[in-house]
């Protein structure tokens, strides 16, 4: 699909939505079942590349969330910009409230969905979201996010809307486990293994040490008792030996 034509002083609108042709890429999961409350609307920046060839360039997405006026309005298959101006009805799916810009650069909203959009989500008779913006002619730079859409042929690889299938479940799964062991995203499985196995030769080291500590360290309850009888005894005998010195010392005087 290429950009809607407009006249000088207007932007052109990208719709986000792949051409027919293009390939499904694998999408990453939301938590939970049904509509989420948030939806990914920008992959991360500043390169946007579509699976149809388009690119545009994100090189801010703080101002683009802070020049974001809400509500704007999720539809479906872009029946807005597509239907709308030719007479045809383009109902909401949803309301975009709010943006906000997370780590790495993509841009998330979060949305109010319509009861038919919920349920058709839940049902999963639509997956994706396709983003819709303004750019720049000559730079391709995007300016604005002016709306978006149900759709299942996303032009961007960006999160699903609903629940994974298992195999892409399981890939989510090694990602997390690399992340909690403190690995790259590029390690496999077999890096996983590997440090899992040497946190529990960790484990049974330190539990080795605390069951049998080094006797040069510790030293056996009794022995401890009689060295500190010993060290009483001579104290009090210290103690006494002064006060009998004072006493003769006295008498003398």
């Amino acid at each position: 699909m290429t950009p809607i034509a407009a006249s000088p002083s207007i932007l052109p609108l990208a719709l986000c939505a792949a051409a027919p042709a293009a390939a499904m890429g694998t999408a990453l999961a939301l938590a939970g079942e049904g509509a989420p409350e948030w939806v990914q609307l920008l992959p991360k920046g500043p390169r946007l590349t579509g699976r149809d060839g388009r690119a545009w360039l994100l090189g801010d997405a703080s101002r683009l969330v802070k020049n974001f006026q809400a509500p704007v309005a999720i539809d479906y298959e872009h029946a807005q910009d597509l239907r709308a101006p030719q007479g045809q009805e383009a109902p909401a799916a949803g309301w975009i409230e709010q943006l906000e810009g997370r780590a790495g650069g993509e841009v998330w909203g979060r949305v109010g969905w319509t009861p038919r959009a919920a349920q058709a989500i839940a049902a999963r008779e639509y997956r994706f979201i396709s983003p819709a913006f303004t750019f720049r002619a000559e730079t391709h730079e995007v300016v604005d996010l002016v709306g978006a859409a149900l759709v299942n042929r996303p032009n961007f690889t960006m999160a699903a809307l609903n629940q994974l299938e298992p195999a892409d479940q399981e890939q989510q799964m090694l990602k997390d486990i690399l992340a909690a062991l403190g690995l790259a995203e590029t390690a496999v499985a077999a890096d996983a293994v590997t440090a899992i196995n040497a946190l529990k030769t960790d484990k049974a080291t330190a539990l080795n040490a605390a069951s049998a500590p080094s006797l040069e360290k510790f030293v056996p309850r009794a022995d401890y008792e009689v060295a500190l009888n010993r060290a009483v005894t001579a104290e009090t005998k210290i103690t006494e030996g002064a006060k009998q010195a004072h006493a003769a010392k006295a008498g003398a005087a």
